[in-house]
């Protein structure tokens, strides 16, 4: 199965803040449903599905992997947004794959690590999972 991912950024300081402190272009990341809707964590909703709306820069990445890793995605939903995420990864590092809470990276990163289609190889570590890390990922092809 191919999966769908749309890197997204807004104008706001929000995003702002994310980019710089990440050093990427874009600040957020959803899984794109077959039917076209998004599935991601998002401050205001925790892990939800919503419609597309408007961005101001998007890119679409694609990957082969199991219809497990949407699936498991679908299971987080309802969990909350992982605040503390936002500050550690500027400041501090933390463990990303803590399943209580997600951030918009560290929740597709896990589901494709669950699904058994890691986006990165096992002897690369990380502290944190931002959308710029996504975009390093070699299983991750640019539509």
């Amino acid at each position: 199965m191919t999966i769908l991912l749309q890197l997204s950024t807004q104008s706001n300081l929000c995003d702002a803040v994310i980019r710089f402190s990440t050093r990427s272009e874009y600040s957020h990341v959803d899984f794109v449903l077959p039917n076209g809707d998004l599935l991601g964590a998002h401050p205001l909703k925790g892990v939800s599905r919503r419609a597309p709306g408007p961005v101001a820069r998007r890119l679409l990445l694609t990957a082969d992997a199991p219809a497990r890793v949407l699936d498991i995605a679908e299971g987080e939903l309802g969990k909350p947004y992982d605040y503390t995420a936002v500050f550690s990864q500027i400041i501090f590092g933390r463990d990303w794959q803590r399943p209580d809470s997600w951030f918009c990276s560290e929740l597709v990163a896990y589901c494709f690590e669950q699904g058994g289609a890691p986006l990165f190889p096992p002897d690369v570590r990380f502290s944190r999972i931002t959308p710029r890390d996504l975009l390093l990922s070699a299983r991750l092809v640019r539509v």
